[in-house]
């Protein structure tokens, strides 16, 4: 009997560590294969999506819940939805920090951490996140850099960093946003990051009380340190899932991703967004809109800032539209609309490709295409063999 027990028990402890992660391409199914083996495999799930963390933006990124979770009657679960509003931020170092914080949590409950999403940059910094995740963003430059075109923009980082420039590919190159930020890292002195660090670290013991630092960073930027002193690199070193940070030889990870022909992909996010129009998705943007306003998420989200030419138009011409005829006012509304759904269709297929293009640099464990009648029982037994070690 003691035998027994102590089989159990070491088996029970030999699952704890373990991580399964599942990206692919938007539309290709990852949440409901995620949902699929979480009920196989005891697991619990953590959004990797950079989109479904705002609140109220819910037909538009697509989030997925189990039925069973609506009525309460499963234990299934899925963290990462609904934690900011759109117009608060929410960056790779936020989600670090909080899958650092689920993943042991979920292992101490002798469950299997499902790390499920096709945001790339949050799969990669999560398993080996770099030194520049914990650099600060600089509100006043971000101010600065909000006005200037993309050409001014790369034309600033060229001059910064040509290097830098040179590594990121053409969508990132054509991104005000990942423009942005490389310019606010390169702006950085990255010798005194250590410093900084320590001093991230040094307010979270003082609670934000005033202290010394030899590079001038508390008059510089001590309101920035204090709000990002919960995300410095000692939390990204978490014990709990550190171990799985090694360059070779990981056997806890296990990174499946779902791929298929570029035909099928296009088809599926056509159908998608078909379906998320018939969901209400003109209506949700409006009211986010009317809450939130443009300079938000919205602003940067597929799904949303496609409508702002449409609802922006329709606001200036409230007062004329009491004067228009119905009939030609309903013409004009779905031409618009049928623009925006190709717009959208488009932007979707856009990310698809560079989601795509990612995979193929990143290199997960294991590749498994979605067009194949029985690639879902492919990856059961594909993760069977790897959780029970068989």
């Amino acid at each position: 009997m003691k035998i027994v027990h102590y089989f159990l028990l070491s088996t029970h402890y030999s699952f704890m560590n373990k991580i399964l992660i599942i990206s692919g391409p938007t539309a290709a199914g990852k949440t409901q294969l995620a949902f699929r083996l979480a009920k196989q495999f005891d697991g619990e799930l953590i959004s990797a999506d950079s989109r479904q963390v705002y609140r109220g933006m819910d037909i538009g990124t697509g989030k997925e819940f189990p039925v069973q979770v609506k009525t309460q009657n499963s234990k299934l679960k899925i963290f990462g939805y609904d934690l900011v509003n759109p117009d608060e931020e929410w960056s790779a170092a936020h989600f670090v920090k909080l899958a650092d914080k689920l993943i042991p949590e979920i292992q101490s409950r002798g469950r299997l951490p499902i790390i499920v999403g096709g945001t790339g940059l949050y799969i990669a910094n999560l398993l080996n996140p770099p030194e520049t995740l914990n650099i600060p963003p600089d509100r006043k430059l971000r101010a600065e850099l909000e006005k200037p075109a993309v050409a001014e923009l790369q034309d600033r980082l060229k001059k910064i960093n040509q290097k830098r420039f040179e590594k990121m590919n053409e969508s990132d190159r054509s991104n005000p946003r990942r423009l942005i930020r490389a310019i606010e890292i390169c702006s950085v002195d990255l010798s005194s990051l250590a410093e900084i660090c320590s001093f991230a670290v040094t307010l979270r013991k003082t609670q934000g009380k005033p202290t010394r630092c030899r590079s001038g960073w508390p008059r510089a930027a001590a309101s920035s340190l204090r709000k990002f002193a919960n995300f410095t690199n000692s939390d990204m070193r978490n014990p709990h899932i550190n171990g799985l940070r090694v360059e070779s030889g990981i056997t806890n990870v296990l990174h499946i991703a779902l791929t298929a022909p570029i035909s099928i992909v296009d088809k599926r996010i056509e159908d998608r967004v078909r379906q998320r129009i018939d969901q209400g998705a003109e209506e949700e943007v409006r009211g986010l809109v009317k809450k939130y306003g443009w300079d938000s998420a919205l602003k940067f989200t597929i799904g949303y800032k496609e409508w702002r030419p449409h609802i922006d138009v329709s606001k200036e011409e409230t007062e004329d539209r009491k004067s228009c005829e119905a009939g030609s006012r309903s013409a004009g509304q779905r031409t618009m609309k049928k623009e925006i759904v190709k717009l959208w269709t488009i932007h979707e297929k856009q990310y698809a490709r560079r989601q795509l293009t990612w995979m193929a640099k990143f290199r997960p464990d294991k590749l498994f295409d979605i067009s194949k009648p029985d690639y879902i029982l492919d990856i059961e037994a594909c993760v069977d063999r790897w959780y029970y070690g068989k």
